[in-house]
């Protein structure tokens, strides 16, 4: 009488079919999760950045200037520091960086602001608008900016 236990060729090669078809099907769904993650990641390291712009302006009182490209986004304090001129939109050597980032290829981001850009001031208000982002697979959301300085995301 033979007491060995062992698995037969058999049932070996059915289990690798089985792990095959599960990660076949799970693939897609992996990389999906990976693309909501890295743009949910994106919208709230923006926020972030908006919310910090907005207490560096009430702070120094002084004008912090978001700027949008196609690349990304670039946020510094617009105050003249080292010899520059203050609120003139553009960032001298001498301005402190708030951020700069450069996002991912398949994120878009736009704005409702006059050529792309907004600031914040040291007093209430600025001018309301909307940053928009959308990724690759057609999610979009909106990160709302009031008139009072108020900063929501919208999802849509």
């Amino acid at each position: 009488m033979n007491n060995q236990k062992a698995f037969t060729l058999v049932e070996c090669m059915t289990c690798m079919v089985v792990l095959s078809i599960l990660t076949l099907i799970a693939g897609p769904s992996l990389r999906v999760l990976k693309k909501r993650t890295v743009f949910r990641h994106e919208v709230i390291q923006l926020v972030n950045s908006l919310q910090e712009a907005k207490v560096m302006a009430i702070k120094n009182n002084s004008f912090v200037v978001l700027k949008v490209t196609e690349t990304g986004y670039t946020i510094f304090v617009d105050d003249g520091s080292l010899g520059g001129l203050s609120g003139d939109w553009e960032k001298q050597d001498g301005e402190k960086a708030l951020a700069s980032h450069f996002l991912p290829d398949s994120i878009n981001l736009t704005t409702t602001f006059t050529l792309n850009r907004t600031r914040f001031n040291g007093r209430i208000g600025n001018k309301a608008g909307r940053v928009i982002l959308t990724d690759s697979m057609g999610k979009r959301t909106e990160i709302v900016m009031s008139i009072t300085g108020r900063i929501r995301v919208q999802k849509t």
